[in-house]
């Protein structure tokens, strides 16, 4: 019996690690975890705009590519004044 590797999946808001999932290497990713939020300042609110994963930008609605590895996808935010 041949085994797919499993792929260990970081879902990031900046540098605060959100969720950690496992999945077969050649399954797409999706974040199911709680709704991302970027605190807001003095001048802005921020809302959810995209992942990235240093590479490539997702929609919030796009379907991420397969992984071949480890891979880590942080939150991306649009300022709203």
């Amino acid at each position: 019996m041949v085994t797919t590797p499993a792929c260990k999946v970081t879902w990031k808001n900046g540098n605060t690690p959100l969720k950690t999932d496992t999945i077969r290497k050649g399954t797409a990713p999706a974040y199911n975890g709680s709704i991302t939020i970027k605190q807001s300042d003095e001048q802005y609110s921020y809302t959810f705009s995209v992942w990235t994963d240093g590479k490539t930008t997702y929609g919030p609605t796009d379907t991420l590519h397969a992984v071949a590895g480890n891979a880590t996808y942080t939150a991306t935010f649009r300022a709203c004044p």
